[in-house]
């Protein structure tokens, strides 16, 4: 037998602001089913340490719209995509419900599901080769490597899981948990949450391999089309908020990655249909707006603290991008080849042949310097402050070792088509 929360009971029961958050978040369905109490308790535990629900609450808002402007745009030529209420709240719980598994397997203790939600919070990026159990000390200290591995281990992670295994566990742990507590929840939802890994092979329900991908022309021949659609609706939102949260890249820069990340699913008509939904929302900057309509007491609590909450959001938001920066100048800096020089942008080209008149005689000339990268080619340098609490970044030609006169400004270079997308990603960062 399960331990549900009924309405009332839960209201009673949020007494923090993690819990009323995520009480508000639900109620928001207008669902009269229940849940039981441990999603609820594992979306507190994600609530509280980790950003991975408001992550969710996008994600649930872009699925909505998405289905809607698919509706109103193609609904006359595929039938098919007048979507039922019932199909819509299924999409939307799904949403809310697909990282859940990153609070641990299904039968972890709460110390293992805290100590896990940790770990998958780390905002630093991680070599995804790296091992696990080598960034215990720095999330948790020195002194808790041996309590936490223990854990840990209770959870089905030794010594040599990298963090790449570790990541893929959780679209299987949401299934055994959905699967364990599934009463309000239905089989399609269900599926939907667990399934939004998909298309890296990640398939907890065994869903047939002649779905992944599927062929052209599919809408109208596919039984569960509405399923699959909004299976591949949660892949591609799942990926796009990410980007542009995490990678904090522009709409276009987030939709050409998702593309590039998607090509299996180019002949997909389903997905290309979503992909453009999700360009249209995304250029008039509505895919993850709350619909008047649907309007909640999630949003009347936000509105209290929105102003303190958009600071700290903003500094976190720099804070990340000044940490993916020094993560990509780390990897780029140690590959011992010669990274192809794709010249200066034109405005920063004549800014520097500005400052190279006033400083002549003092640093090898701009024009120079630019024969000697496109000869060479290039390379990343980080240079530690004395004090060790920061560094610089230079880019020099692959053959020099004189900061001083031969680097460039990261920040100053052009992005172009050949560039590796760790570049392009690392000078936009250098650009603020």
């Amino acid at each position: 037998m399960f331990e549900t929360f009924e309405n009332n009971t839960v209201r009673e029961k949020a007494e923090d602001e993690y819990s009323k958050k995520v009480i508000a978040s639900l109620e928001a369905h207008d669902s009269e089913k229940e849940l039981a109490e441990e999603l609820i308790s594992r979306l507190v535990l994600l609530e509280k340490e980790s950003k991975f629900n408001e992550d969710s609450r996008k994600i649930e808002r872009g699925m909505e719209n998405v289905l809607d402007l698919l509706e109103e745009r193609h609904a006359d030529r595929y039938p098919q995509l007048r979507f039922s209420k019932e199909q819509k709240a299924d999409a939307k719980i799904a949403a809310i419900l697909h990282d859940i598994g990153k609070s641990g397997p299904v039968e972890a203790t709460p110390a293992e599901q805290e100590a896990i939600v940790k770990i998958f919070a780390l905002e630093k990026p991680q070599n995804p080769d790296s091992l696990v159990m080598e960034i215990i000390p720095e999330i948790f200290g020195d002194d808790k490597v041996e309590d936490i591995g223990r854990l840990l281990k209770n959870c089905g992670i030794d010594e040599k899981t990298t963090m790449r295994q570790f990541w893929d566990k959780h679209a299987y742990w949401t299934h055994d948990i959905l699967e364990k507590y599934p009463q309000g929840l239905a089989k399609r939802a269900r599926i939907i949450a667990a399934s939004h890994h998909i298309d890296h092979g990640i398939n907890p329900y065994g869903l047939p391999e002649s779905e992944i991908p599927m062929a052209a022309n599919i809408i109208g021949t596919l039984e569960d089309y509405v399923e699959t659609l909004e299976r591949r609706a949660l892949i591609a939102l799942d990926q796009y908020e990410a980007s542009v949260r995490r990678g904090s890249l522009s709409h276009e820069e987030a939709l050409g990655w998702v593309r590039k990340n998607l090509a299996k699913f180019e002949k997909d008509e389903l997905m290309n249909l979503l992909l453009d939904a999700i360009d249209e929302l995304g250029k008039r900057q509505e895919i993850f707006t709350q619909k008047k309509s649907t309007a909640n007491k999630f949003e009347d609590m936000s509105a209290q603290q929105e102003k303190p909450d958009k600071q700290i959001e903003e500094a976190d938001e720099k804070q990340r991008r000044k940490e993916r920066r020094m993560v990509l100048a780390s990897e780029l800096s140690y590959v011992q080849e010669a990274w192809r020089f794709p010249g200066i942008d034109p405005d920063s080209y004549a800014k520097l042949k500005a400052e190279e008149e006033e400083l002549l005689g003092f640093c090898t000339p701009i024009d120079e310097l630019i024969r000697r990268f496109e000869n060479e080619g290039m390379k990343v340098v980080i240079v530690p402050w004395k004090n060790n609490k920061g560094h610089n970044i230079h880019v020099l030609p692959f053959g020099s070792d004189d900061i001083e006169n031969d680097s460039i400004p990261p920040e100053k270079l052009q992005i172009t088509e050949f560039l590796h997308e760790d570049f392009k990603e690392f000078i936009l960062l250098s650009r603020g």
